[in-house]
């Protein structure tokens, strides 16, 4: 079983994280303790405004209780482990919520408190917070008889320390970039593996999208493809600073981009990548060629019908759903119902293999380039229009789930001090 946590101050991002339908199967809110609110977005800004009368920065305690797939908690089970780990934290009798997450059929418990003390408005210190993690997880294990977890802080002699997992904050910055701290680290250490030589090494981090920087420290730092950094001997699964620093000897450090300077370069591959996009597709150019003017067609848009495109008042644009409307009963030559989007699709498939052997276009009929060029226009107004809903549903996001003071931001979160 694995707990982690520490005290947190910015509510309207955890709220987001603890209700994130999109990354789990299924969420739950299994209680609301002390509490006027009845949801958690209310019950952590509610927690925010006692403790802003105290002066702290942190005002309530985010910890998550984790055990493996396979050992599952009855619910007497989880409340003990949740009050368990309660007093042992020193926060017993604070109000509190409890959110159940289900995700890939494994379910873990977060729990939130607040840190004052309701009779003394006093905040419960967080000192040793690591410690008292592991040492309730190992007291769990043995009251629940599951096996127990590598420990981080204490181990026989001889015992290899555990690799060190991603801090909070990392995992919270990966969700919103969906880029997995573990993922960047399995690659990493396979391009390492597989790198003979510091200057192997970073070609090959450049070759998969990382950039390889300085950071201010002088240590090195590699970002991903949001720009987001990770110290590189924590990525890189059984190496230390000391053997990095050795195997990147051939490399002058004094040449490698800031962080900043790599966030730069990053943004720079990102916008080049959308340019080539834009010119590997040009809808405007592609219409053009097949349909100098949008035509005017007869009362019936039927495949007989030859459509006049130089009418001087062209007809407003029909859409390819339309077309296929119209023609959903009509017959074809031989009896049969017509299908105009394989119709659609035979007009079109010659005219593709033209338009990419960089051949004449065949001569078609008129309706029949019409066709072609409503499929085009179609998919291109549909793509647009995902995108912009796409942007419009994030946008309308960020305004309902923005930070309502200014006091804390993730992506710089102190880490978490502990024993």
């Amino acid at each position: 079983m694995i707990i982690s946590g520490g005290s947190r101050c910015n509510y309207t991002f955890f709220a987001k994280h603890l209700m994130n339908a999109q990354d789990n199967e299924r969420i739950e809110v299994k209680e609301i303790r002390g509490l006027v609110s009845d949801n958690v977005r209310e019950a952590l800004r509610e927690m925010d405004a006692i403790g802003s009368g105290t002066g702290a920065k942190n005002t309530f305690y985010h910890a998550d209780i984790n055990p493996r797939a396979y050992e599952h908690l009855t619910p007497e089970q989880w409340d003990f482990a949740v009050d368990k780990l309660e007093r042992n934290l020193g926060l017993e009798g604070h109000a509190r919520f409890i959110v159940e997450h289900t995700k890939d059929d494994r379910i873990h418990r977060h729990v939130v408190w607040s840190r004052v003390d309701p009779d003394t408005m006093t905040v419960v210190s967080d000192s040793h917070n690591f410690r008292v993690h592991e040492q309730t997880s190992r007291e769990l294990e043995e009251h629940f008889g599951h096996e127990p977890v590598a420990s981080s802080l204490t181990r026989e002699n001889g015992e290899k320390r555990p690799d060190r997992r991603p801090a909070n904050w990392e995992v919270f910055r990966g969700q919103r970039s969906h880029i997995d701290p573990q993922d960047v680290k399995r690659e990493v250490t396979e391009l390492w593996q597989q790198a003979d030589s510091g200057a192997a090494f970073a070609a090959a981090l450049d070759a998969h999208g990382y950039v390889l920087c300085m950071g201010e420290r002088r240590v090195f730092v590699v970002l991903d493809a949001a720009g987001d950094s990770h110290s590189l001997a924590r990525r890189i699964e059984g190496v230390n600073t000391a053997a990095l620093r050795e195997r990147m000897a051939d490399i002058d450090s004094d040449a490698l981009p800031s962080v900043s300077e790599g966030r730069d370069i990053i943004a720079q591959h990102r916008q080049a990548a959308e340019d080539a996009n834009r010119r590997a597709i040009d809808p405007a150019q592609l219409v053009s060629a097949i349909a100098p003017a949008p035509p005017k067609l007869p009362g019936d848009p039927g495949f007989s019908y030859l459509a006049n495109i130089h009418d001087d008042e062209p007809a407003p644009l029909w859409t390819v759903d339309d077309i296929i409307a119209a023609n959903a009963n009509r017959k074809n030559d031989a009896g049969v119902a017509g299908n105009a989007r394989e119709r659609i699709s035979d007009y079109a498939a010659p005219i593709n293999d033209a338009l990419m052997a960089g051949e004449d276009v065949p001569a078609r009929d008129g309706l029949s380039w019409y066709m072609r060029m409503q499929t085009v226009l179609a998919n291109t107004i549909e793509s647009v229009a995902d995108w912009s809903r796409q942007r419009y549903q994030s946008f309308v996001e960020n305004l309902r789930w923005n930070r309502e003071d200014t006091r804390d931001n993730p992506d710089k979160s102190e880490p978490e001090i502990g024993g």
